[in-house]
């Protein structure tokens, strides 16, 4: 029995979704992005795009050829296409703020697994002596992250 839309089955994040996670946060740059074309993007480093994946989905043999197997299913579903004639750049289909929306509903970005549990070293560490004093900061409360320009396509 499934609850709720059916991109979104049980709170279990759906590939496509992950994938808007990685490019809607800039410092995956250097292994996945947009390619500036509407909603073009690339993977730049799909080893790593996978081994990603397979850190999330706890599947440690994830590979490209495992992931661009899930991509196709999506071919037909609508949700993106293949990009002819470019290795490894796809396109989002549909209208950036409805993938938006349905990818992170009520603005929730997923909270990605880290890539390993490393120990925390005393220079990644932040003094905590200042919370007594300001008040708090919560970044839920800043609102929603405008990720398009005023045509749609990505700033």
């Amino acid at each position: 029995f499934r609850e709720g839309p059916p991109y979104q089955r049980r709170g279990a994040l759906q590939l496509w979704q992950f994938l808007v996670a990685l490019l809607d946060d800039p410092t995956n740059a250097h292994f996945i992005a947009w390619t500036g074309r509407g909603m073009e993007f690339k993977l730049i480093e799909p080893e790593e795009v996978a081994r990603l994946w397979g850190i999330q989905k706890n599947r440690p043999a994830m590979n490209y050829d495992k992931l661009s197997r899930s991509l196709r299913y999506y071919y037909e579903k609508g949700i993106m296409q293949k990009v002819a004639g470019e290795r490894y750049v796809y396109k989002f289909v549909c209208e950036p703020e409805a993938l938006f929306s349905l990818a992170f509903p009520d603005n929730q970005r997923p909270a990605l697994k880290a890539e390993f549990d490393r120990p925390v070293s005393e220079e990644d560490t932040v003094p905590l002596s200042h919370l007594d004093e300001s008040p708090a900061y919560l970044p839920e409360l800043a609102g929603p992250t405008q990720p398009f320009g005023p045509k749609g396509g990505y700033s």
